[in-house]
């Protein structure tokens, strides 16, 4: 059930977007940054108000740290394995980004990526839409990065149902 209401939030959020996004794509990564004006839908989660539109330097600045740092983020394995999905540290490489740029409350930029397994039917549309996923386990799962500060932080992966 929740699967269905998930397919329909995301038929919901992409009729309501129309909206494109710059690819990038470097060494094992490709992804799709989303400027300052795309507007979210309502219910994928709270942004701060003040955006601004991430370049292709600091994702792939942002790209290699996550290469070194993915272990350390992703190492209580949560939601991953056997009934969950695939080990996201040893899978990196297959799953394409979605990035978002917003000011935090302390005027720190910080980049939220969104990452979709690339062989998943709800990662179809990843270059145009802004993809929200509830449950599918380690085939879903986002980090933000806050560029001035050089750390990530809020790694979370999705649960299942």
């Amino acid at each position: 059930m929740k699967l269905i209401i998930t397919h329909i939030l995301l038929v919901a959020s992409i009729s309501l977007q129309g909206q494109s996004a710059e690819v990038v794509s470097g060494k094992k990564y490709r992804g799709a940054i989303f400027n300052s004006e795309y507007a979210m839908p309502p219910w994928t989660f709270t942004i701060e108000e003040k955006r601004f539109t991430p370049t292709s330097e600091e994702i792939d600045k942002i790209e290699v740290k996550l290469k070194l740092e993915i272990n350390d983020l992703n190492s209580d394995g949560l939601n991953q394995g056997k009934g969950y999905g695939p080990a996201i540290h040893k899978n990196l490489r297959k799953y394409v980004r979605q990035y978002l740029g917003f000011i935090n409350e302390k005027g720190e930029r910080v980049i939220l990526i969104n990452c979709l397994w690339l062989k998943s039917s709800f990662a179809d549309g990843w270059k145009e839409e802004w993809i929200t996923v509830s449950d599918g386990g380690s085939q879903y799962w986002q980090v933000k990065y806050n560029l001035d500060q050089e750390q990530f932080y809020d790694f979370g992966v999705n649960g299942v149902a």
